[in-house]
């Protein structure tokens, strides 16, 4: 996770971004973000 300092200066408040180009191919992406909200609705 990054914070974005200039936005979140701008809004007043933290903003913070997930960089799936630093996230081993295991632990992210797209699809497995997909999958996770796929299993709750399941669940």
């Amino acid at each position: 996770m990054d914070k974005l300092e200039n936005l979140s200066h701008y809004l007043g408040r933290d903003v913070y971004i997930k960089r799936d180009d630093l996230t081993p191919l295991t632990m992210g992406g797209n699809k497995l973000r997909k999958l996770e909200y796929l299993i709750a609705d399941a669940l």
